[in-house]
């Protein structure tokens, strides 16, 4: 179980590292948005979905977004700062961590 945890946390990181690259925020980050592929190997592909909250920011790391409104995507998941609707990528990476103790517990 835990090295399926393991290999989920790698591959939303290098989702969201892909996405942040690109200067887009997710927004949604929780399990429910993760499709789950089980190769013929046996192996599991960790692939991120749901793309209906996610904005285009300059600069996601440092600059804030601040159109939205407080309920949308999932608040069990939601960075402090998403509760005052300003969100930046510091946010998807909280709501990964949030995801990961999810998964583990």
């Amino acid at each position: 179980m835990v090295g399926h945890v393991k290999d989920f946390a790698r591959s939303m990181l290098s989702a969201l590292r892909y996405l942040h690259e690109q200067n887009i925020i997710h927004n949604d980050i929780k399990p429910d948005n993760v499709i789950v592929h089980q190769t013929t190997r046996g192996q599991y592909i960790y692939k991120l979905a749901d793309f209906g909250t996610a904005v285009k920011i300059e600069k996601p790391y440092d600059n804030i977004y601040a159109g939205f409104h407080s309920m949308s995507g999932t608040p069990g998941f939601f960075a402090p700062e998403r509760f005052k609707s300003k969100t930046t990528a510091k946010s998807d990476i909280y709501a990964l961590g949030v995801s990961v103790y999810w998964l583990l517990t």
